[in-house]
């Protein structure tokens, strides 16, 4: 299990932004909106000296990888439930 504390930086009717840069390899970037009634976490490499920069490459952590998660049954997810068109 993993516990992460993040920042709030935005909060607004649109949504919420949080980031966190606990992590030795990365900065992960959370938003969550409102309208989409989406979440999404954006783990972003963070720039490093070359001995910790190989040693995340090790672990598997190079570039930027996003997860999205969509609400089951909002208008998102009635329009295409598995991703399919790319959003």
């Amino acid at each position: 299990m993993f516990l992460n504390y993040f920042e709030v930086v935005k909060w607004d009717e649109n949504g919420i932004v949080a980031t966190s840069d606990s992590a030795v390899c990365i900065t992960e970037t959370l938003l969550i909106s409102f309208g989409d009634k989406s979440v999404s976490n954006t783990h972003s490499a963070k720039t490093l000296d070359n001995d910790k920069k190989e040693a995340c490459k090790f672990l598997g952590f190079v570039g930027t990888e996003t997860d999205r998660f969509i609400i089951k049954n909002s208008d998102q997810w009635i329009a295409d439930p598995y991703g399919s068109n790319g959003k």
